[in-house]
């Protein structure tokens, strides 16, 4: 009976527990930032300036995944959105998939319509792991860009759209890749401006193609969400339970598909009998064109790169990230507090892997961050011109 005292004692014990837990979650992320530039563009962001309050139902991090989940499992059937693939060639002949959301009128078969003086920024989405644009966790990203009037497309990396026609993968992808596809947007639209957002594991693509600079880096402003930084140790790091599901789900969808390409390189059956998803990316480094472990890490490890960042890009990182873990952020803190480049990082106490969700109605924080550090950018140039 609810009249009884213990009855009523256990309630209000209970509501007071998890009114305690909850408001160590509403916060203010914390924000770190490396030289000047980069501080001045995150003042210019409010969500930055303000309190972060998760839903008061869903903070957990593993209950935040389940409408995230099935969230994306419809648009992957019902989607919103049309996407219009373009083939991309690259420089050893592998082609991959470049996939449009634009109004039908407006898309030419293979890409965007050439002109040259239309400068309507175009916003580039790099997936994570095991996706595509098919069913890409980011739909949030390219509702929002769309209502802006930008272009919005998805960088889908080798093997990810279908299977390899040559004999080279990378788990993180290429920045020379990146480089050819957002060449080949420029030929179209030299006035354009691009932006960029990865996700989880596109993360580090965005990241080190920063980093690499302007021989590979055509993007005017990007964000990183939920990173690894230090991919030498990031994947050690997840939750069994994430860790062993996304192991096998690798071996299929990579190694086993691609076999009659990749056996033949040194580390593919190491590869396939690899226990923890760490040893996997140990192993994968021929793969990728390398000629050992160390030899990979030197040359694909965001955190080699993107301290050396000219152009602004931003991180934003959750505590209780199952996957990406918090350690990560850490580790690389005092690099991050340090540098003296555009690069900025925040973290927030909750936010899982990627829902970032906010309010009673689930928004999608980390995506009101990015647009708004876009805005501060387009706000900055625009100013810019016109005191020049």
């Amino acid at each position: 009976k609810m009249d009884d005292p213990k009855t009523v004692g256990l309630t209000l014990f209970g509501i007071a527990a998890y009114s305690f837990f909850y408001a160590r979650l509403v916060a203010k992320p914390l924000v770190l930032a490396g030289n000047d530039e980069i501080k001045e563009l995150m003042k210019q962001v409010p969500a930055l300036n303000s309190v972060y309050f998760p839903p008061p139902y869903l903070w957990h991090a593993d209950f935040q995944l389940i409408p995230y989940t099935l969230k994306g499992m419809w648009y992957k059937h019902y989607p919103n959105s049309k996407w219009y693939r373009q083939m991309v060639r690259l420089t050893d002949g592998e082609e991959i998939a470049l996939d449009w959301v634009v109004s039908s009128s407006g898309m030419a078969v293979d890409g965007l319509p050439s002109d040259p003086e239309d400068e309507t920024p175009v916003l580039m989405l790099h997936h994570g792991a095991f996706c595509n644009s098919a069913d890409m966790p980011g739909q949030d990203y390219v509702q929002e860009a769309l209502r802006r009037g930008w272009f919005v497309c998805a960088l889908n990396r080798r093997g990810h759209a279908g299977p390899l026609t040559r004999p080279k993968w990378n788990f993180f992808g290429c920045p020379d890749d990146v480089h050819c596809v957002t060449q080949s947007i420029l030929q179209r639209r030299p006035k354009a401006k691009l932006f960029t957002i990865g996700l989880s594991a596109g993360s580090g693509l965005v990241a080190t193609v920063f980093g690499k600079g302007d021989a590979v880096n055509d993007f005017h402003a990007g964000v990183c969400v939920c990173p690894g930084f230090d991919i030498t140790k990031c994947m050690g790091r997840f939750a069994n339970f994430y860790a062993d599901m996304l192991l096998k789900h690798g071996k299929k969808f990579f190694l086993k598909v691609n076999k009659a390409l990749l056996e033949h390189l040194p580390g593919y059956h190491d590869c396939l009998g690899a226990t923890d998803l760490q040893e996997w990316i140990d192993h994968a480094y021929a793969m990728a064109g390398c000629e050992s472990k160390e030899h990979y890490y030197d040359t694909y490890n965001p955190v080699n790169y993107v301290y050396q960042s000219t152009r602004p890009v931003l991180s934003i990182c959750s505590e209780n990230d199952p996957l990406c873990v918090v350690e990560n952020f850490y580790d690389n803190q005092h690099r991050m507090e340090s540098c003296n480049s555009p690069v900025g990082s925040i973290l927030t106490k909750t936010g899982s892997h990627l829902p970032f969700y906010e309010g009673l109605f689930l928004g999608n924080w980390a995506e009101k961050v990015s647009f708004q550090f876009f805005d501060a950018y387009l706000q900055r140039e625009e100013a810019k011109l016109s005191s020049g």
